[in-house]
């Protein structure tokens, strides 16, 4: 759908030409994160799981995103970021979840992981029992350690409250800490989203940023 978008709709081509690059970025900072942990201890780190919205993407680059406006504080330790654009909580949980195992037997656990995932889900497939199901085993995998967003709730979205709810039972159960968006996404909303018309751009991903920071912090 994406690439049909592109053909009549400049934004979408101009947004989604992002994907790749901002994908290679985070790859190499991994690398260099990875290098700086291996040869330091004690090992604190933080891992961001996620889609799209991790990754940066609407943003004019991939420290504009809410991942990237939050590692901007000295405060924040280490990032490594798994999230892969265009994921669900499905590919979250058979992709992201191993290697961020993987990567605590190595260095340790993290001492923070945020997460921002399921719009995607309501979006492209709304399954809400399987996404009730998945939001469980994502919270707790990370347990107290996590911090994870609620989805972007547009007035009337039946879906997105529901899994919001689902979100927040599975999040309590498990200690997970949660950053709710509606309580920090600021009017006027359009100059908040990327030209694509679905992602926020680096103003809408401050407001994101401000919600995780408030959980964090």
């Amino acid at each position: 759908m994406g690439r049909t978008l592109a053909r009549v709709v400049p934004g979408v081509g101009r947004i989604i030409a992002q994907i790749e690059p901002w994908a290679a970025e985070w790859d190499r900072r991994n690398e260099v994160t990875t290098e700086q942990l291996a040869s330091s201890s004690p090992n604190s780190w933080w891992a961001a799981l996620g889609d799209s919205t991790a990754q940066g993407i609407g943003a004019s680059s991939p420290d504009g995103g809410w991942v990237g406006q939050l590692a901007a504080s000295d405060r924040r330790p280490p990032l490594i970021n798994l999230s892969v654009s265009g994921a669900r909580t499905t590919d979250l949980i058979r992709e992201q979840l191993p290697r961020l195992v993987a990567l605590g037997e190595h260095f340790g656990a993290p001492s923070l992981v945020t997460i921002a995932i399921g719009a995607n889900d309501i979006f492209r497939s709304p399954n809400l029992i399987r996404l009730r199901s998945d939001f469980d085993h994502i919270a707790e995998m990370v347990g107290p350690s996590g911090v994870m967003a609620t989805l972007p709730q547009a007035p009337g979205s039946l879906i997105a409250l529901v899994a919001n709810r689902a979100l927040r039972s599975a999040a309590a159960t498990h200690e997970v800490r949660i950053a709710e968006l509606s309580r920090h996404l600021q009017p006027p909303y359009r100059k908040r989203i990327a030209e694509d018309g679905f992602h926020p751009n680096e103003l809408g991903y401050a407001d994101w940023a401000a919600a995780f920071a408030g959980a964090i912090d």
